[in-house]
């Protein structure tokens, strides 16, 4: 049997090759690998119950306390955020140039040339977290969502030291399943609450699963599950609970393969547990890295070069061709975390050659 637990002084395999498995779909996904409707319905979702579930319940809810951890989310949310989507902002105008950019789906629009004051209104809102993300900047947005989603929960924890925690998620899920219910289709309104619902849940996992459970705790999470049965019973839409449940389901699907892979193929779990030790890289990266194996394509079937700015892949005919789009992306990103680390290195040691 394999103990999973919570410490926070060393990593956890398990957890680490969980990371790598979701962000191995993550990329899969994005290359449009077979079976993608599966696992992209419930790996992001993954990420955020994960970071409930490392939540610290014995943060400082002091003043003091609240400023050294928004300190702590920006550096480990805000900055690499911020720059990777100014580092790709910067190069903007040479990724259309090159045809590395013909079009954005997500606005359903031509590419131009930005200028100098589209570049800095475009600065500005990735610098207050306020934008969209730049379109290679892979699955970066959800960097910028677990920012201000741990942020609310923090200022929730903080505001209502002195209640029961899980009267208070309670309360917090009931009114985020009624605003979700008449404004989910507001895309802000959406990923606040999915994110900050979701590191409730992950909490709540925390109690329920990898530590003790006290008959008191499980009488205050029968209650806080309780408006779920109802809605459920009364067959009454309520999408929050379907993303919800799709995240716990797709948490346990996760947890379980790599628990799988760990007892019977060390090979495939090291694989995933590296993958889980470079999830920033891959998540940043990865998009830029298609590019790669679609320039390749576009050479070998003689296409023109407009081609390669086809977002986020080439169409695929084969399944070869979205493991090579899986393996290339992965690859290119590790490569680029490995130059990005030796190039600080040789900064801060004042080395020249390297």
């Amino acid at each position: 049997m394999v103990m999973i637990s919570i410490n926070k002084k060393q990593r956890n395999p398990i957890f680490d090759s969980a990371k790598g498995l979701a962000i191995l779909f993550v990329v899969l996904g994005h290359a449009t690998a077979p079976f993608c409707d599966f696992y992209t319905s419930f790996h992001v979702l993954f990420f955020f119950i994960f970071s409930g579930l490392m939540y610290k319940n014995n943060e400082d809810y002091s003043l003091i306390g609240f400023k050294n951890y928004i300190i702590k989310l920006v550096k480990r949310y805000a900055i690499p955020y911020i720059l990777c989507n100014l580092c790709f902002l910067l190069l903007y105008n040479l990724f259309v140039r090159y045809s590395l950019i013909t079009h954005d789906n997500r606005y359903n629009a031509g590419i131009s040339y930005l200028t100098y004051s589209d570049f800095i209104i475009s600065a500005v809102k990735h610098i207050f977290m306020i934008s969209r993300s730049e379109q290679l900047c892979g699955a970066i947005w959800f960097l910028k969502s677990l920012f201000w989603g741990l942020l609310s929960l923090y200022i929730l924890r903080f505001l209502t030291q002195k209640f029961n925690k899980f009267f208070i998620y309670f309360f917090t899920l009931l009114i985020l399943s009624i605003v979700f219910y008449y404004y989910s289709s507001i895309g802000v309104i959406f990923y606040y609450i999915r994110t900050l619902g979701l590191l409730i849940v992950g909490d709540i996992l925390k109690v329920c699963v990898f530590q003790n459970i006290s008959k008191k705790n499980l009488f205050y999470i029968g209650i806080l599950l309780f408006p779920f049965l109802i809605v459920k019973v009364c067959n009454i839409r309520q999408e929050l609970l379907s993303i919800i449940l799709l995240g716990v389901l797709g948490f346990y699907f996760i947890i379980c393969t790599c628990t799988f892979f760990y007892k019977y193929s060390k090979f495939i779990f090291g694989i995933l547990e590296f993958l889980g030790q470079h999830t920033l890289s891959i998540l940043c990266f990865h998009m830029l890295g298609f590019k790669i194996f679609t320039y390749y394509r576009i050479l070998k079937s003689d296409l023109p070069i407009f081609y390669l700015g086809e977002f986020p892949v080439l169409k695929c005919n084969y399944i070869y061709e979205t493991l090579l789009y899986t393996i290339t992306a992965i690859l290119s990103a590790l490569l680029l975390e490995y130059l990005y680390k030796k190039i600080k290195r040789c900064v801060i040691t004042g080395e020249i050659v390297c």
